[in-house]
């Protein structure tokens, strides 16, 4: 007779190794809905807990990109915001960037000027763009305006600082913006 540990309950039953990993397999899977906590209700994901490594900074303000900047660290989330990666992080290239709103939802830039809906704009080595300024896209403006939340980005080596920012359907840039600044590491 076998004997299985399986979430701290033996179970003695005469189950072939297969069976017994099918059914480690089925009860992870039952364990799945915990850790789906980042998207709401509506389906937009929701900002994450930053843990000790990572800080969120400049979640809609001027206070610079600093990581050690305890003012920076003590700041909540915005209205926009990278949920991956975190700000201070090393990452491999290419970059893999996803983005979140709360309380702005994300739609195809189809002209209007609304403040609560709209896409995401990301400026990548340079500083965010004043709000009210209409973005043009080009190799540091990049333009989601069919709804994109995630990107895969090519980077070179070094320190990359993103900036994520809000804007309405005519690419006019909106107040709400997220700043990180990464390492970019073979």
């Amino acid at each position: 007779m076998t004997q299985t540990l399986i979430l701290g309950t033996r179970i003695r039953a005469p189950f072939s190794k297969p069976m017994q990993g099918a059914m480690l397999l089925f009860l992870a899977f039952l364990s799945l809905p915990p850790l789906l906590h980042f998207c709401g209700d509506d389906g937009n994901i929701e900002a994450p807990k930053p843990d000790a490594g990572a800080q969120p900074i400049d979640a809609g303000n001027d206070a610079g990109l600093d990581a050690g900047n305890e003012d920076a660290s003590a700041q909540m989330f915005g209205r926009v915001f990278f949920v991956e990666p975190m700000n201070g992080t090393n990452v491999r290239p290419p970059l893999h960037l996803v983005f979140g709103a709360n309380d702005f939802t994300i739609e195809k830039a189809e002209g209007g000027t609304s403040t609560d809906r709209g896409h995401f704009h990301l400026i990548v080595g340079q500083d965010c763009l004043t709000p009210g300024t209409k973005m043009i896209a080009d190799s540091e403006h990049k333009d989601f305006s069919n709804g994109e939340t995630e990107v895969w980005l090519e980077a070179n080596v070094g320190t990359v600082d993103l900036c994520l920012q809000a804007a309405s359907g005519d690419h006019v840039t909106l107040e709400d913006f997220h700043k990180i600044r990464v390492e970019v590491v073979r």
